[in-house]
């Protein structure tokens, strides 16, 4: 039986988000620019990724430049 955890995808999403409003205030401070960051999200779940991507793609999808999933084995 698969569950997806909705609530660690969401969570994941806000730390995105919070991060990015990090980095884009202390470019505003600093006067300097800030470099593209990719962020990854480690998970051995199929499902868990697969609610990661729908989440990351639901919230960001006009700002986003690529959500995508790897399988690692």
């Amino acid at each position: 039986m698969w569950v997806c955890m909705q609530g660690e995808a969401d969570l994941a999403a806000a730390l995105f988000f919070k991060l990015r409003s990090m980095l884009v205030d202390a470019h505003h401070a600093k006067k300097e620019g800030v470099k593209a960051t990719k962020v990854g999200i480690i998970t051995p779940y199929r499902q868990q990724r697969k609610c990661l991507q729908d989440t990351f793609l639901a919230l960001c999808a006009e700002n986003a430049k690529e959500v995508s999933t790897k399988a690692y084995t």
